[in-house]
């Protein structure tokens, strides 16, 4: 069975693709005519690990859509209550024990729209959310005035993309 080695044991440079970028324009320059150019077989380099780069970051972001744990809560809401998340929620299912009627918005990472309050989850009902990705960051709940309602809510964390 092959050892897998950690990136601190691995043999593997450590630098950074802007690192690395930088490194390849430092060895690659040449004068002509006076002015600093870039040989034709630097630039390919260049390019190359940049798109290296890339793709290790949708590497990562498709990684973060696999779950790494699970979120659980139940409550009692009487008035707007919101529930910050410490690790980004993939998706998550909000149940309804009753007795009235619970309204939710769901607040995504900041470059992500926001979803607005929702029609009512009623009594018996279970509203279900899927973000595809780790980008739930806040869940907030509410009932009308002088109401209550149990609520149980269960969802799946993710890796927060790079």
């Amino acid at each position: 069975m092959e050892q897998r080695r950690s990136a601190e044991e691995s043999d593997d440079p450590q630098d950074g693709p802007q690192e690395i970028i930088r490194q390849a324009l430092q060895a690659f320059p040449f004068t002509e005519n006076g002015q600093e150019t870039i040989r034709p077989d630097g630039m390919a380099f260049i390019m190359q690990a940049a798109a290296a780069a890339q793709l290790v970051k949708l590497r990562k972001l498709e990684e973060s859509k696999i779950p790494v744990g699970s979120f659980s809560v139940g409550l009692t809401v009487s008035i707007k209550t919101q529930i910050r998340l410490s690790e980004p929620l993939i998706s998550f299912s909000m149940i309804n024990d009753g007795p009235n009627t619970v309204f939710i918005e769901v607040s995504l990472g900041e470059s992500e729209i926001p979803i607005p309050r929702t029609a009512g989850v009623l009594n018996g009902e279970t509203f279900t959310y899927n973000a595809t990705y780790p980008v739930i960051k806040t869940i907030v709940l509410d009932v009308d005035a002088g109401n209550t309602a149990a609520i149980r809510i269960k969802g799946l964390k993710g890796l927060w993309p790079i």
